[in-house]
């Protein structure tokens, strides 16, 4: 079971205190730069997926209640093994914590799911 809720490419729910995630984010680079800002990752983020694992399955960091990420899209399309990293570490951070929701275009459920299951 894929751990995030899906919603229509015309809804974009900006659910209270919830993150955005801008389409055609390309680079590993640019998604921990955007994700470190948005969510005010502590100082220890390394940006690198380890640190990012840590830092969404250990939330002693976090100020409020719960992280609310919204995806405009899957990012990091032409960087298949990242985009599948990016998912998992996701996937893990959403089964484990109820403090912290992903959502993604209806439109990508397909995808999402077939990243997951590869």
């Amino acid at each position: 079971m894929i751990p995030f809720d899906f919603q229509p490419e015309s809804s974009n729910q900006a659910q209270e205190g919830g993150v955005v995630v801008p389409a055609n984010v390309e680079s590993k680079a640019a998604l921990f730069v955007f994700l470190r800002e948005a969510l005010s990752l502590p100082d220890y983020f390394g940006n690198n997926w380890d640190a990012l694992e840590e830092c969404l399955t250990d939330l002693s960091w976090l100020t409020g209640s719960k992280i609310t990420l919204i995806h405009q899209d899957i990012p990091l399309k032409n960087h298949p093994s990242d985009q599948r990293v990016y998912l998992e570490i996701l996937a893990i951070a959403a089964q484990e914590s109820d403090r912290i929701h992903v959502f993604f275009q209806e439109q990508d459920r397909a995808q999402i799911a077939h990243i997951l299951a590869d």
